[in-house]
């Protein structure tokens, strides 16, 4: 936790050059040290926006980046309808567990327009 407090300025400049897999994982891992910071958490959103509007992100990273999110309580709509056009295309190649999974995820943001 206090690595993020103490990176956090720096954090907020490299965010954006930041590729997919490393996004993913300061996710995962500020969601696991359950630390939210406004200034970062903006930058955080608009690099997955970008990655995900240009094709960067895999339907896996999209899972892990919404689930580390969501343990964040960290809501942004223009993620979920970045990902949400992302994925529609890909709907009937989905199981019925990942279909219900942004459901879900949808719901417990209480996104609308996307779903």
């Amino acid at each position: 936790f206090s690595d993020f407090v103490r990176h956090s300025e720096r954090l907020v400049r490299l965010v954006r050059a930041t590729p997919a897999a490393e996004l993913v994982l300061l996710c995962k891992n500020l969601a696991q040290a359950k630390y939210y910071d406004g200034e970062l958490m903006g930058e955080v959103w608009r690099a997955i926006r970008a990655q995900i509007s240009l094709g960067q992100m895999a339907m896996s990273s999209l899972v892990e980046v919404v689930t580390a999110l969501r343990d964040l309580n960290a809501y942004d709509a223009g993620v979920l309808r970045a990902a949400a056009a992302a994925l529609t295309p890909q709907v009937c190649l989905m199981s019925r567990e990942q279909r219900q999974f942004w459901t879900d995820v949808f719901q417990e943001f209480k996104h609308d327009g996307d779903e």
